[in-house]
């Protein structure tokens, strides 16, 4: 598919595919995403996949493969080096996340101490999903701007689409614009009496919103549009995690939320979350562009967006600057 994007980027993602206007992006050409950092905080990937990337990716050429210390890249102490040295230097505002899986978590307590330093004085922007959640959730807190959206990990993997890439590429390389996303899907009576949604995005990954509850990086919902969706989880761990949300009074104050893909070895994931949707005042969407599936069309953070009825469908427009703020 041949990709055509504005500056100003106008997005309109329908059920039979993604459509837009403007000038048109070689499928070889990521030279915005080529110029940002790099870092590998959370899983390892295997060395034949690290050579095809660093092909991809020439950002990759200052990292050497190792083996993985327990299920991480490397040790918790250089993965936090490595972390806030790419969140310090002032070659590039974008720090993108090599791939998720397991030990974001662990690095929040060096980022705190590098704030208690004075070493993060300027706001970056984090880019990533999955385990990644965590780093996003820490950043939404300090009122810095990120992108939930796809990493080079998954430039290899045959069901991704590569629009993924290209849309984020534009957003990297126009710093302002606005995304328009449709034909969401409403999921219960909350959200089909509503007419006009408003609030700042964030959210991510199912299982690390559960587990923010009761940490420094917990997920703050009041006045929000929280994204959630998961990988490889059935339906009865579904509810079970969305029934915590809600007992602990996590999500209260959200002005909505948007369910994206459950990809995997997934059963009753529909029913989980109709469940959920039935007993909450809260206003319920489906939208499966994003998450571990073929589609994950970037979601800006900390940007106000807008959830509309109009012509008899949902349109979630999201407008972003990330120049402002900038170093």
């Amino acid at each position: 598919m041949k990709l055509n994007l504005k500056i100003k980027i106008s997005i309109f993602l329908g059920i039979m595919g993604v459509y837009f206007n403007g000038n048109a992006e070689k499928e070889n050409s990521l030279k915005a995403l080529e110029q940002a950092l790099i870092v590998a905080p959370a899983g390892a990937v295997e060395a034949q996949t690290f050579s095809i990337l660093k092909k991809k990716f020439s950002q990759l050429e200052s990292l050497s493969w190792a083996p993985g210390v327990y299920w991480h890249s490397a040790s918790d102490k250089d993965r936090a080096e490595q972390l806030v040295k790419a969140l310090t230097k002032r070659s590039s505002f974008w720090v993108w996340c090599l791939r998720g899986g397991y030990g974001c978590a662990r690095l929040i307590p060096a980022l705190w101490k590098a704030v208690k330093n004075d070493k993060l004085i300027f706001p970056k922007g984090i880019i990533g999903y999955s385990d990644v959640t965590c780093l996003h959730l820490w950043a939404d807190a300090q009122g810095w701007k990120g992108v939930h959206g796809v990493m080079p990990g998954d430039w290899g993997k045959p069901w991704i689409q590569k629009n993924n890439f290209f849309l984020l590429n534009e957003i990297l390389a126009n710093s302002s614009g606005v995304l328009h996303y449709k034909n969401l899907r409403p999921f219960n009576e909350a959200a089909k009496s509503s007419k006009l949604l408003k609030g700042k995005v964030i959210g991510g990954n199912l299982t690390l919103l559960v587990h923010s509850i009761g940490t420094s990086w917990q997920l703050k919902s009041k006045g929000k549009i929280i994204i959630i969706e998961d990988l490889n989880i059935q339906g009865y761990q579904i509810d079970r995690a969305l029934y915590h949300l809600t007992e602990a009074q996590v999500l209260e104050g959200a002005k909505a939320i948007i369910f994206g893909a459950f990809y995997g070895k997934n059963t009753d994931w529909e029913k989980a979350i109709k469940r959920f949707a039935e007993h909450t005042e809260i206003p319920v969407f489906y939208w499966p562009y994003f998450g571990h599936g073929a589609y994950n069309y970037p979601i800006p953070f900390g940007f106000e967006s807008q959830l509309k009825y109009n012509a008899n469908q949902w349109i979630w427009s999201i407008p972003y600057n990330f120049s402002e703020g900038r170093e």
